[in-house]
């Protein structure tokens, strides 16, 4: 047993991460957060008050709960965010009891400078940099936005490219792009295991089902029994930040119309790219074969059939 620091998580994924390592009865777990703590976080796990802005307060508090590794789910709403993960990585590689960290990705493959995934790449740079045994956890897009309000999820509710309770599409490219898909309690589960792994890959990668677009439509089609109203957003229109917005957010806080078109069209373009689709090789699925994902034909029929 390990004593497991989560940063972030009362938020969705760190929420989620939370839970598997109750489930898990493997570790002792302690949230990190910037508020007071004012009762217990679900399942018991300790709440502990941390001070982002100071790095030799965070590496004393690391090494006053004996944390050995800490799993960052901050969520990147700004540069503060941004610092404050920075300064954990700072302090955990300060620590005496702290040897491994997960920084805050769970997501989409990165190797590009766009300025919206700065937060990424200088945790990576900082990592590597220190004396801590690192991963980053790729699993492509969420899974769980397909299958809202009907699936479970402590992630923030978010609807891209596919409406499926209003029926309606608003695809990227073709539609015929492949990306992988991956539930986050997936996610949470391959996070916990590798917990008793003594060495990480730098990349961690998981995969719940290589699908496409269109593939998607034609299931949520079959399940609720109606055609749904499809636009396609090439890429031509989507290098030009045109891509189709129904309303404005887009699972980051709030924004406006023209941020959320904005972000929409870097989604559809990155899709269109084949970014959204994790390498094949390596993937932790091998790795454990009795964490079985759920398939988004599984997931779409739990959550829409008869609906």
């Amino acid at each position: 047993m390990v004593v497991v620091a989560v940063a972030g998580g009362t938020g969705g994924v760190g929420k989620t991460i939370v839970e598997q390592l109750q489930l898990s009865k493997k570790h002792e777990v302690i949230l990190l957060s910037r508020k007071a703590p004012t009762t217990l976080a679900s399942g018991g796990a300790k709440i502990v008050l941390a001070d982002y802005g100071n790095i030799e307060a965070l590496s004393l508090l690391l090494e006053e709960h004996n944390v050995e590794a800490v799993i960052s789910t901050i969520g990147f709403v700004g540069p503060e965010a941004a610092q404050s993960q920075l300064n954990l990585i700072a302090a955990a590689d300060k620590a005496k009891p702290t040897h491994r960290f997960v920084p805050s990705e769970f997501g989409v493959w990165v190797d590009t400078n766009a300025a919206v995934f700065g937060a990424w790449l200088d945790a990576i740079a900082a990592l590597r940099k220190t004396g801590l045994i690192y991963t980053r956890v790729i699993n492509g897009w969420f899974m769980d936005y397909f299958g809202m309000p009907h699936t479970s999820s402590n992630l923030t509710t978010h609807t891209w490219a596919i409406d499926i309770a209003n029926r309606r599409a608003a695809i990227p490219g073709t539609g015929n792009e492949l990306m992988t898909l991956t539930y986050s309690v997936d996610v949470a589960r391959f996070v916990v295991r590798m917990l008793d792994d003594a060495d990480w890959p730098e990349v961690s990668i998981i995969s719940g089902s290589d699908t496409t677009f269109n593939e998607i439509l034609g299931l949520a089609e079959k399940l609720t029994g109606v055609k749904f109203d499809v636009v396609y957003d090439g890429e031509e229109k989507l290098r030009n930040g045109q891509a189709t917005v129904w309303s404005a957010g887009y699972g980051a806080g709030p924004a406006s119309m023209e941020e959320t078109q904005a972000m929409i069209a870097l989604f559809g373009l990155m899709s269109v790219e084949g970014r959204i689709l994790v390498p094949q090789g390596n993937r932790l699925n091998g790795k454990y074969p009795d964490i079985r994902p759920i398939g988004i034909e599984e997931l779409l029929t739990k959550a829409w059939t008869g609906k």
